[in-house]
């Protein structure tokens, strides 16, 4: 089993978004996960506001989260969430993603 197949789905990921890499730090006790939206997540994606489907505006920067720990090992989740231009009212939204975890950059 490679270990992408065991975290996909415990992460909720789904098929909107994937698993870009996985590494282990050994010496900083860590997990870290690389993930990306598919086009898979512009499926069905409306503003919440007027109900128009977003269009892809490009990604913000790269944040990290932290996630529940593996073993005796940190989890942090990395991603540069996608952004949607709405339709009517022309703002950009960024789009949440499916894992449940605070901010690194949050404490």
């Amino acid at each position: 089993m490679r270990l992408g197949s065991l975290f996909h789905p415990l992460l909720g990921l789904g098929e909107s978004w994937e698993m870009v890499s996985l590494s282990v730090s050994e010496d900083r006790s860590t997990v870290e996960i690389e993930v990306c939206g598919t086009a898979a997540l512009w499926v069905g994606l409306k503003c919440p506001d007027d109900g128009e489907a977003l269009a892809r505006h490009g990604h913000g920067e790269r944040r990290q989260w932290c996630h529940l720990n593996i073993f005796e090992y940190r989890c942090e989740i990395a991603c540069a969430l996608p952004r949607g231009h709405r339709g009517r009212c022309g703002k950009t939204l960024t789009v949440e993603p499916p894992w449940r975890a605070r901010r690194r950059d949050s404490r």
